[in-house]
């Protein structure tokens, strides 16, 4: 079976933007179920919201080649469990993605609650900058050939 990105985020929103930049194309949101794409695995909001199907996302990890999870400044309260990127045995990152108006304070906020998940790699990507997307999707590939 293809490995794929597994994605995990609070915005269903975001979720789908970074998606759509991996996937290179743009994709529609659906309903509260996982979504295998092309390249990526989709988790759904709910399920990170709902202690009961934290199980279902750690499952998912055996078609994973990396765990990328998203915390947002639309979103800045905490979503994660503290050690949360230790119950996969793939490679864990964190994203924050900020604009450029969003206030330093909501962006610590992401980067302490993903850091409290203890993900190997944590980054923060400004979603309206090309250049960022780029060296960000560029590591990301990357990772892919790594994991081959």
């Amino acid at each position: 079976m293809k490995k794929r990105l597994l994605l995990i985020g609070s915005v269903q929103e975001d979720l789908i933007k970074v998606a759509g930049l991996i996937e290179k194309e743009p994709l529609q949101p659906v309903g509260n179920a996982i979504l295998y794409q092309q390249e990526t695995i989709m988790v759904p909001s709910a399920y990170l919201r709902s202690p009961w199907m934290t199980k279902h996302i750690i499952s998912t990890q055996q078609n994973a080649y990396a765990l990328l999870m998203l915390a947002s400044t639309a979103y800045p309260l905490k979503v994660y469990s503290p050690n949360f990127a230790k119950a996969f045995r793939i490679p864990s990152m964190g994203l924050v993605l900020f604009q450029e108006k969003d206030s330093l304070v909501r962006r610590n906020a992401c980067l302490a609650d993903l850091s409290a998940t203890k993900p190997d790699f944590l980054y923060e990507l400004n979603s309206l900058s090309q250049e960022t997307v780029k060296c960000f999707t560029d590591k990301l590939r990357v990772m892919k050939k790594e994991d081959k």
